[in-house]
């Protein structure tokens, strides 16, 4: 089970004090996921301990969606000659069953009409663009028999219904030479395509678990690639393909600081004119990523048919920003006496509105951890006390607050102890209120 797939705590509300599973959309299938991205059912339940029994059966069958969802495909293009070319197979070999023993019976609306009105019937829908219902059923049957996620009324799904509809009139025909015993034979099962989401998802499996920075950087990377790109076949992939992602990843506005992705806009639209991306960034984010893929590739999908030419040699940053011009100097130590001890501080210590303004920087000084990091930290979860010792562990193991992605610094947890002094200026009353 992927680690984000942990089964969650009861969470308690607030207000009325129910229970309810709450959990965050694992990543693999944020793309293919109808809803928010927390999920939320109540409990029906005040008790813990019927909460905890009651959770189990929902997370199952939560699990259950999240896993049919991982192993569903959408409908592309690319696809199309495997289904087609698979439906003729199945169609053809189960005729030839049936006319050597019996055991399976033909299409019932091959029984009704005749071929020739069949045919007809399939190319005035080719033409006007209405096609024939047992055409549309069929098509329907292929592709949960396949499970391939579709919509009916994209450009997929209507390239899908030409090719099945010419298809399926030559299978009629095919069957109409066999009635009069001339032999047809039934092709080969064609090779099913590999496609590139496939891959990537495997190397990201099988990256070392211990190396959690690099890791990471690789996910970032990768996990932009089919929503810039397109997934396809990987026997389609091209060397365009490497440059066209490269040089949009170079334009896409900063996330540091800034405010997240828009929903529902392409990250292909984000792109502006102008290269905004440091280039050690790109050199470490991007193009070291993509070079280490597609080494793996070659190596464990030639076979395949991974495209062994493919490379990020010659690929260049394309921006004009210089190294280290934006480097950070360290603060000077009346800044930072300012700052702890200056007038501001002791104004927003007192305003509820403005606490985070308050303990968010203490907590960085005196546990050594990033502030978001901190922002990241569930006190119901990830801080206790124990022999007498209030510590806080930095995880990603943890449930995670609404609308919060949970990540560490080098992927490892780590537990801080509380310093005194933050005791001593009242964070167990902050923990208390908070809770």
């Amino acid at each position: 089970m992927p680690k984000s797939d942990k089964m969650p705590t009861p969470w308690r509300h607030p207000d009325h004090g129910t229970y309810y599973l709450r959990k965050r959309v694992p990543k693999d299938i944020e793309e293919v996921w109808n809803g928010p991205k927390i999920v939320q059912f109540s409990l029906g339940t005040k008790d813990r301990r019927e909460a905890e029994i009651r959770l189990c059966e929902k997370w199952l069958a939560l699990q259950r969606k999240f896993d049919q969802l991982r192993n569903q495909t959408r409908l592309t293009k690319d696809r199309l000659p495997y289904l087609i070319g698979t439906w003729v197979h199945q169609s053809l070999e189960e005729d030839e069953r049936f006319r050597f023993d019996g055991t399976i019976p033909r299409k019932s609306n091959e029984n009704q009409y005749g071929y020739s009105d069949l045919i007809d019937r399939l190319n005035k829908g080719a033409h006007s663009g209405t096609h024939p219902e047992f055409l549309i059923r069929e098509a329907i049957w292929l592709l949960e028999e396949q499970n391939i996620d579709y919509d009916p009324d994209s450009n997929e799904y209507a390239a899908f219904l030409d090719e099945l509809s010419s298809a399926y009139a030559h299978h009629l025909n095919a069957l109409s030479q066999r009635d009069k015993g001339r032999g047809v034979a039934t092709p080969e099962p064609p090779q099913r395509p590999v496609m590139v989401s496939e891959v990537i998802a495997d190397y990201i499996t099988h990256y070392p678990k211990d190396k959690a920075t690099k890791r990471k950087k690789v996910i970032a990377c990768l996990s932009k690639f089919i929503p810039i790109v397109g997934d396809r076949d990987i026997r389609q992939l091209k060397q365009r393909d490497l440059r066209d992602f490269l040089d949009i990843v170079q334009r896409l506005p900063s996330a540091r600081g800034g405010k997240q992705r828009p929903e529902g806009v392409p990250l292909r639209d984000l792109a502006g004119g102008d290269v905004v991306m440091a280039p050690r960034t790109f050199e470490n984010n991007y193009l070291s990523p993509v070079r280490l893929f597609l080494s793996w590739a070659r190596g464990n999908y030639l076979d395949e048919g991974f495209p062994p030419a493919l490379t990020v040699d010659g690929i260049t940053y394309r921006g004009s920003r210089q190294e280290g011009e934006e480097k950070q100097r360290a603060f000077k130590p009346h800044e930072l006496e300012r700052l702890f001890l200056g007038p501001e501080m002791g104004k927003i210590a007192g305003e509820p509105k403005t606490q985070s303004h308050y303990w968010l920087p203490l907590l960085g000084l005196f546990t050594g951890a990033r502030i978001n990091e901190l922002c990241q930290v569930n006190p119901a979860e990830d801080i206790e006390e124990v022999a007498g010792v209030l510590r806080l562990t930095l995880t990603t193991e943890s449930e995670p607050g609404e609308d919060i992605a949970k990540s560490i610094k080098t992927g490892t947890p780590r537990t801080i102890p509380i310093h005194p002094k933050l005791i001593e200026l009242g964070f167990k009353v902050l923990l208390r209120v908070e809770n």
